[in-house]
Parts: C-alpha cells; sequence; structure tokens
C-alpha cells in the first residue's frame, strides 16, 4: 500500500478518536493504529528498495556507457591500424584516430555525466519525499504522543 495512503489512513484513525471532556486527551481505537503503524513498518522498505533500484539503474547507465566507449575506442584503433598500413595515408590516419578518440572520450565522458546527473537528481527527489513522508510520520507519532495519557 502507498505510504500516502497509510498516513492518510492514520489521519482518519485520529480524526474518528472522541475528545475526554474538559482535556485536550483524545482516545483513539489502538488496534486501528497500531495497524496502520505495521502496515507502514512494511511499505518504509519499499522506498528503500527503490532508491536501491535507482542505483542499480544508475549502475547500469554507467556501464553502458562505459561499454559504448570501450566499443568506439576499440573501432577507433581498428580503423587506425588498418590506415597505418598505407604507407601514404599514415599521417591522415593519425589525425583521423586522434579525432575519434577525442570524440569517444567527450561521448564516453557526456554519457557519465548525464548518468551521475540522473541519478543525482532522482536521489533528491527521493530524498525530498522520504523528508516529506518523514514529517508525515513524525506528525502521526506527536499527535498520538499529545493525545497519549503519560505513564508515571
Amino acid at each position: 500500500m502507498d505510504l500516502q495512503q497509510l498516513i492518510n489512513q492514520l489521519e482518519a484513525v485520529l480524526n474518528d478518536g472522541r475528545r475526554v471532556p474538559f482535556s485536550d486527551r483524545l482516545l483513539i481505537d489502538e488496534e486501528a493504529c497500531r495497524s496502520v503503524i505495521d502496515q507502514m513498518r512494511v511499505s518504509v522498505p519499499e522506498v528503500i528498495r527503490q532508491a536501491e533500484r535507482l542505483l542499480g539503474e544508475r549502475d547500469r547507465i554507467i556501464a553502458q556507457a562505459k561499454e559504448e566507449a570501450n566499443r568506439i575506442l576499440q573501432m577507433a584503433r581498428e580503423q587506425a591500424s588498418e590506415l597505418v598500413d598505407q604507407h601514404h595515408l599514415v599521417a591522415e590516419a593519425q589525425q583521423r584516430v586522434d579525432r575519434m578518440l577525442a570524440k569517444a572520450e567527450q561521448e564516453a565522458a557526456a554519457m557519465r555525466v548525464e548518468a551521475d546527473n540522473y541519478a543525482l537528481n532522482t536521489l533528491k527527489t527521493l530524498a525530498k519525499e522520504l523528508e516529506r513522508i518523514q514529517r508525515e510520520v513524525n506528525n502521526g507519532i506527536q499527535a498520538l504522543s499529545t493525545g497519549r495519557p503519560t505513564a508515571h
């Protein structure tokens, strides 16, 4: 279940509570409240698994970029080898190889930057969502704590 829905359920349990006359205390259905909290405990690991999946996606994108860069470099080396074999094109071949290698390195660097930016933006979004969820959980805890008589 979505964590937001669970927070809404917890709030509904609080809203269904009854005020104790002449006090700021609230009587709530303890079992319903504990049930929602248990469901929240189950849901939070899903958010963490989502973060791990995003990190895995980032690693996969970086690995693909490295593979592509290696493939381009290998093609450049092969083409360079063919061109060097032709004596009258040695100088031109070297220039082409240099350009291809530079382009391959630029493309690989750009792919790494894009992958890192994607992962960073995704993790920032996830961090904001986790902060929001934490605030809501803390608000629920605060609401439950203020409504519960203190034990001495």
